[in-house]
This record gives structure tokens, C-alpha cells and sequence, in this order.
């Protein structure tokens, strides 16, 4: 066979394939041979897919996108712990320069968020965040003489010391 023949039976069972509703990577694998992807388009001009092939492409489309999701999810945490990493780096020696006014007023910002008072003498603060209750604590402590013994947690909360 000539080669304009094999082509043009190359692009009747393009046609065939593509009446059969596959999509063009289907049929680049079909027929087995490296073809842009525009050729085959361009083959297929006028030809209607079945009536099946929009859902069919739908739900190609639906897992294709939860596939990108799952990798964008990991991506994403990935330069999230970078950022913080390097945030942390950076910052590390601004904890030996807050001075003890500086504490007190964060110490006070975080009360005013999260704390309450309820029997005179009694302090209650709450936080689902453990580190922002270590801070807290930690702060309460570089602030004020506390008696430890009077601290009450619910929760087991790894005290950190703030100088």
C-alpha cells in the first residue's frame, strides 16, 4: 500500500472510533501511533458523538478534578509548613526582645478574646488552640507571681516557658 492509502485508512478509523464516541486520547491509543491531538480534531470535523458522550466526558472531567484537588491539597500544606518554617527562622529572635510591658499587653489582648473572670480571684480562659493556651500561660507566668499549684486544666497542656 501507498502511504496517501494507509492515511486514509488511518483517518477512516479515526472516524470510526470517534462515531464510536471515544475521546481523542482514546484514540491515539487505538490506533497506536503519535498523533497530535489537532489532526485528529481537525479528521473528525462534522462528526456528531453519541448521545452517551457528554456524560461520558463529564464524569472524566469530575475525576480528573478531584485527582487535581487531592494534589492541590497536598501542594498547598506542603508550602504552608515551608512558610511557617521560615516564618519561624525568621522571627525566632524577636521572642528575647519583647520586654515585660510588651507581655502584659498581649497578655491582655488574649484575655479580652478568650478569657473571662467569674468568682472574684478566679481567671478562666478557654481556647481549642493548645498553643494559643500555652502562650497564655506562659505569658501569665513572665507577667505575674502565680501560685502553679492554683492552675486547673481540663486538658494536659505541655506549659511552655516564655523569658
Amino acid at each position: 500500500m501507498t502511504k496517501s492509502l494507509l492515511r486514509i485508512e488511518l483517518r477512516n478509523r479515526v472516524r470510526e472510533l470517534r462515531k464510536l464516541g471515544k475521546t481523542y486520547s482514546e484514540i491515539k491509543l487505538k490506533i497506536g501511533e503519535s498523533m497530535p491531538k489537532s489532526t485528529i480534531s481537525n479528521w473528525c470535523k462534522g462528526i456528531k458523538p453519541p448521545a452517551f458522550y457528554t456524560k461520558k466526558i463529564e464524569s472524566i472531567n469530575q475525576e480528573n478534578l478531584k485527582k487535581a484537588r487531592e494534589i492541590a491539597v497536598q501542594v498547598n500544606r506542603i508550602r504552608r509548613e515551608k512558610y511557617l518554617a521560615n516564618l519561624r527562622t525568621k522571627n525566632l529572635y524577636l521572642i528575647n526582645k519583647i520586654t515585660k510591658d510588651v507581655s502584659k499587653i498581649a497578655l491582655a489582648v488574649l484575655f479580652l478574646g478568650e478569657g473571662s473572670k467569674s468568682v472574684k480571684g478566679t481567671v478562666i480562659f478557654g481556647n481549642s488552640d493548645p498553643a494559643i493556651i500555652q502562650l497564655f500561660l506562659g505569658l501569665l507566668r513572665k507577667c505575674y507571681k502565680i501560685d502553679e499549684s492554683n492552675l486547673d486544666a481540663p486538658y494536659n497542656v505541655e506549659l511552655i516557658k516564655i523569658q
